[in-house]
């Protein structure tokens, strides 16, 4: 009698750990907390709690790759050794960039965001929503 019981003790807690996982993985709605292979494009971008409009015709983009990122801001390419990793964008060295010619505006919005994805901002991934944070811009992307 006594080991049915602790039989159906265990099997219990069995279940139990084996709901937990699969309860965890459900509240990761869009899949996986690893960006890696995915594409983001800026739904909106906001300095301290106000809407900042992008150059016309423009949108924000960022890459995640097996071998790091790639990033555009409407002009130029940029790219680097950079990850997610523990709540945030690293770049492992330095972010190059292509020198297309274009206008001031948008120049300077590559510039801009060249800076922020070096600046280690802090990165929240939600499905497929990601948030890049740092020195009170706020960035909000989905994946494309």
């Amino acid at each position: 009698m006594m080991n049915t019981r602790l039989v159906a003790v265990g099997l219990v807690s069995i279940f139990g750990v084996v709901g937990c996982g699969w309860a965890d993985n459900a509240a990761s709605p869009g899949g996986s907390s690893d960006p890696t292979g995915r594409t983001f494009v800026s739904s909106m971008v906001t300095v301290d709690g106000v809407p900042m409009p992008l150059a016309k015709g423009t949108q924000l983009t960022l890459v995640f790759t097996d071998d790091g990122i790639s990033a555009s801001a409407g002009c130029n390419t940029m790219g680097g050794q950079g990850s997610a990793q523990g709540g945030a964008l690293v770049m492992d060295g330095e972010l190059s960039m292509t020198e297309m010619g274009c206008d001031r505006q948008r120049m300077e919005q590559d510039q801009w965001f060249a800076d922020l994805l070096t600046s280690t901002p802090a990165l929240a991934l939600d499905g497929d929503q990601m948030t890049l944070t740092s020195r009170g811009t706020v960035i909000a992307l989905t994946e494309n």
